[in-house]
């Protein structure tokens, strides 16, 4: 049986955030290869992590990406959007032979993904439709990346570089994915991308259907904290904050005796 693959993305800046999202990943899931994309994450760091984690099986592996290539994309309207969100774009090109499960650095993952992670489908791409433009875009915080299926179109990934560069985009990687896959794609539950922070957006724009929405799942298996209000900011009042925190305390010792011995999260 093949090994899942995981892919992640940050800079050095970053790496705080996404090794919370990664030990709240590793809890509750094991056995799995995880690339994180990223331009300067020293290879002492990944040496480190990987003499711990080989007790359970885990892997994870630096990929380097130069962000030379994503000059001129347009990262539209967000201060809180750079070109690194760009380079799961690359994805197709750098594992070709993959099914690549892609997350964010500002998810946490707090329940088992095995059965997303043994999903069978024939689509380019499987997400979850982003909750404020329902009918037009995928929300990128959690793609799974068909990857042999996305290079039957040649030269795929030269064209969605070359559409993230063009002037305009609404949401960055976003708007590109979905403009050559949102038709094409397999549509998961929310609960693999539960987007919090969006309710106060919702609220001041009376879109009661995402209130409704977000309110019929109680206990989400990915949280994507998909707005400025982050939980690691000192005046952050979004929904999970407390749950945030719970996985950035955690050690990988933590990790390992859960996996091994069934001990429950840190309290």
């Amino acid at each position: 049986m093949s090994v899942p693959v995981i892919a992640m993305q940050c800079n050095y800046a970053y790496l705080a955030k996404l090794f919370t999202s990664l030990k709240s990943l590793l809890y509750h899931n094991s056995g799995l290869k995880v690339y994180i994309l990223n331009p300067d994450i020293p290879q002492e760091w990944f040496k480190n992590v990987n003499q711990q984690l080989n007790s359970i099986g885990d892997s994870v592996i630096d990929l380097k990406v130069d962000q030379s290539v994503f000059a001129d994309s347009q990262v539209s309207f967000s201060n809180r959007l750079n070109t690194m969100t760009f380079n799961k774009l690359l994805l197709p090109k750098i594992l070709p032979g993959e099914k690549v499960l892609y997350l964010d650095s500002d998810v946490i993952i707090n329940h088992s993904i095995t059965p997303l992670l043994n999903l069978d489908f024939s689509e380019p791409v499987a997400a979850v439709k982003d909750l404020n433009s329902p009918d037009s875009e995928i929300n990128a915080g959690v793609v799974y990346f068909n990857n042999p299926v996305i290079n039957q179109q040649q030269g795929i990934v030269d064209q969605l570089l070359s559409a993230s560069k063009r002037p305009g985009l609404k949401n960055a990687d976003q708007s590109v994915l979905s403009q050559f896959f949102y038709h094409q794609a397999k549509f998961l539950p929310l609960t693999y991308n539960y987007e919090v922070g969006i309710e106060g957006y919702a609220v001041y724009h009376h879109i009661d259907r995402i209130i409704s929405e977000l309110a019929r799942i109680s206990d989400p298996v990915i949280i994507h904290f998909d707005s400025d209000d982050k939980p690691w900011k000192l005046l952050s009042t979004v929904r999970y904050r407390e749950l945030w925190w719970y996985y950035n305390g955690m050690s990988i010792r933590d990790i390992i005796d859960h996996v091994t011995l069934g001990t429950n999260k840190p309290q």
